[in-house]
Parts: structure tokens; C-alpha cells; sequence
């Protein structure tokens, strides 16, 4: 085909020496896309290796749904950690040295949060942990930065609602003497009294046991055999006037907190129904959201309230809307780890949208997030560099786990 006149002028421009020098290539017509790279660090290998698996599975549907969206050219820079925090420092530090790595999600462990944070500080990279729960850690650098829940947050969310929602302002405690129980327990007993509610017993139990009459029965349960001899009218009448004078009297608790596993919660709520304390509002955490507590509590899980900071049944349309794209992606329902890790993922896109390009403009962008509609529940993140969540309040209706907030 005869070129035309133009044509060959053009060419000759472009292939100049001074078009060359000024850096004008074939597609002098359009600026080439700005390269921008999101950091990953999390474990693709050894015993950990499933929740790397997870947390990529998040990002690549993020990544899916806005990279159309986007006019620069973005790029997922992956680093193994193996669960292994000196491995996850050299890879914050490989990924840091890379000017075109705006951010990095990971890594997710709360140890290897630790052992990245001087990395972090020091080259001025955001990292953005999706899984670590570690009390405090995001204090260690004002580049790190955490999108989960955590159980104090399970906690607090918890009893606001039992207590403005529910109207419950007396309650216990049975715990697993364990430093995650523990930890509950102490966030439980300290928003309670914030509330002006009253913690009337708080007691622990081995994850060992499976005999808990002798701890409920002290909370005032007893078994059939035990029940008192029914009293006269006489009898009634002055044991009202006597306990009116009687400062001993125990209140009566309207709810109990039990933040322990399936396996000891199906026991325990068993346990209550038999010491005549079935009546009692049962109060739990992220981890009564499973299907083998379910399967395992029956009926003497209805009406229970618990928190999840993810959950896959939910109607919210966004929601909804995720875990059906992550089922034709994958084959399989996404999990909170999923769920964070696509917010994350998300949160960082949306700002590159935006045009910020720049590590800094990250760190000031996500301190200025308010109410971010993430899968994983509302998101602003706090000075600290914590995520402040309002997440989902469940219960059990007809044998299924609803939402109720």
C-alpha cells in the first residue's frame, strides 16, 4: 500500500533523533498509562498457606471489578511470607524500594505487623493489615494500619446493643480461662459498667471441661431435683417483707456473656437449660457464628444474639452483591478474611480512582475515611491507624442464623 505524503512525514518525526530524544514514541497521540503497583504480603506457602489463599482470593475480586474502571495501569506485587515475620520485613522492604508500590495489604499475621513496622516508618510505606488482631499494634507506626475486627471491638458492639437495643442492663459471664477469654471477659465487665449496667457473676472454666453444674449452680441454677418445695401464701407474704430489709438478696441477671468455642458453648447453653437457667438471654461473639455450633446448640440456640464482622447471609444489597460474585468466581462462599481483604483492596483502588498516587496521600486519604459500606461492615479508620467497624448483630430464628442490625 503507497503511503502518502503526511503519512511519511509522520514517520520520519516520530523515528527523528530529536523525537527520540524528547522521549516521542508510536503512541504519540495518547499518554501512556501511569504504572501503579498495590503491594501483598501474606503467606502462599507452608502451614498458613490457606489464609494467603484467601486474602488473594478478596484482592483478585476487587481488583476484577474496578480495574475497568481505572485509567492507570495497575499492578499486584505478590510477596510469600510464609507466616514467618523476618520473611515478611524483607518483603516490605523489597516492596518498599519499589517507587511504583503505592501501598501494600498485608502482611497478616499481628507478629509479622510488628516486625514490619520500623520498615514501614522508615520508607514511609502504608501497610494495611486485613486479619491482624493483635491488641495496640497499629500504635507502632503511623504508616501501619489495620481493616478487621477485633474482639474488643466484638465486645463493645455487643453490649450496646444488648443495653440500648435490647434494654439488658444486668448480666454474666462464664469464660474460657484462656488469655482470648480473658480478654473478652475484661472488655465485657469494662463496657458494661461504662454503660451503668452491673456484672452480677463472672466466673471461668478449663476448655477441658464438660461438667459445669458446680459454676451454675452458684449463679443460682439448679436441676429439677433441686427445686424447692412449692411454699404457702403465708410463707410468701413475710419472705416479701423480710427481703425488702435484706440488703444479701441476689439481683437477678438478665443475659450471659459465654465468648468460648463451639464445642464449649453447645455444653454450656445445654448445661443452662438443665439448671433452670434456659430462660436467660445468651450473648456470644464472632465465633458463634458457625455452622457446627448450629448444628451442634439445636434449639437451645434460639434467640440468641451474637456480632460478626462478616456475614454471608446478609441483604444488604452490597453484600449480597459480593458473595455472589465471589461464588461464580471461585466456586465457594468468601469468609471475613475474604471479605476484609476485598474492602481493603477496594478502599486502595478507589482512591488511585481518584488520583491519589502518592504513599502519603494514602496514609492522609485512609485517616480521612469516614463510613466506608465495606462487605466487612461500616469502616472509618481512627487516628491510631485501627478500623473502627459497626459490624453485623446476628441471632437465631427457626434453626437459621439472621441479622438483626
Amino acid at each position: 500500500m503507497k503511503k502518502t505524503v503526511a503519512q511519511i512525514l509522520l514517520i520520519l518525526f516520530l523515528f527523528s533523533p530529536l523525537s527520540l530524544q524528547q522521549g516521542v514514541h508510536a503512541e504519540w497521540f495518547r499518554k501512556k498509562p501511569e504504572v501503579v503497583k498495590i503491594g501483598l504480603i501474606a503467606p502462599f506457602s507452608g502451614n498458613k498457606k490457606w489464609i494467603g489463599e484467601r486474602i488473594l482470593k478478596g484482592v483478585q475480586l476487587a481488583m476484577s471489578v474496578q480495574l475497568e474502571e481505572l485509567e492507570v495501569d495497575i499492578r499486584l506485587s505478590i510477596e510469600d511470607s510464609q507466616g514467618d515475620p523476618a520473611l515478611a520485613a524483607s518483603a516490605l522492604r523489597k516492596l518498599g524500594n519499589d517507587k511504583q508500590v503505592l501501598a501494600v495489604i498485608g502482611p497478616a499475621f499481628s507478629e509479622s505487623v510488628e516486625e514490619v513496622a520500623p520498615i514501614a516508618s522508615d520508607l514511609r510505606i502504608p501497610a494495611i493489615s486485613p486479619t491482624a488482631v493483635a491488641p495496640d499494634i497499629t500504635n507502632l507506626s503511623p504508616y501501619l494500619f489495620r481493616n478487621s475486627i477485633t474482639g474488643e471491638q466484638e465486645v463493645n458492639q455487643l453490649v450496646d446493643y444488648a443495653m440500648h437495643k435490647m434494654g439488658i442492663f444486668t448480666f454474666s459471664v462464664l469464660y474460657p480461662l484462656n488469655p482470648m477469654g480473658k480478654k473478652m471477659q475484661e472488655n465485657f465487665l469494662q463496657r458494661v459498667e461504662e454503660n451503668g449496667g452491673e456484672i452480677l457473676y463472672s466466673l471461668s472454666y478449663h476448655s477441658e471441661d464438660t461438667d459445669f453444674g458446680e459454676l451454675l449452680t452458684s449463679m443460682g441454677g439448679y436441676s429439677d431435683e433441686e427445686l424447692p418445695e412449692e411454699k404457702t401464701e403465708e410463707e410468701n407474704k413475710y419472705e416479701g417483707i423480710y427481703a425488702e430489709f435484706d440488703d444479701t438478696t441476689p439481683l437477678e441477671f438478665q443475659a450471659i456473656f459465654i465468648p468460648g468455642d463451639p464445642a464449649d458453648v453447645s455444653l454450656i447453653i445445654r448445661a443452662l437449660d438443665y439448671y433452670n437457667l434456659g430462660d436467660l438471654k445468651l450473648l456470644g461473639t464472632s465465633r458463634w457464628n458457625s455452622k457446627k455450633l448450629l448444628e451442634w446448640g439445636g434449639s437451645y440456640l434460639e434467640g440468641a444474639v451474637f456480632v460478626d464482622g462478616f456475614f454471608v447471609g446478609s441483604e444488604w444489597t452490597h453484600v449480597a452483591d459480593f458473595v455472589n460474585g465471589f461464588k461464580n468466581t471461585f466456586g465457594v462462599e468468601p469468609d471475613i478474611i475474604s471479605a476484609q481483604a476485598f474492602d481493603t483492596t477496594f478502599i486502595l483502588l478507589k482512591f488511585i480512582q481518584a488520583g491519589i498516587h502518592k504513599r502519603d496521600s494514602v496514609e492522609e486519604a485512609l485517616l480521612n475515611l469516614v463510613e466506608y459500606p465495606g462487605v466487612s461492615g461500616f469502616t472509618t479508620f481512627l487516628a491510631n491507624g485501627d478500623a473502627e467497624k459497626e459490624i453485623f448483630i446476628l441471632t437465631v430464628k427457626k434453626g437459621k442464623v439472621v441479622q438483626l442490625y
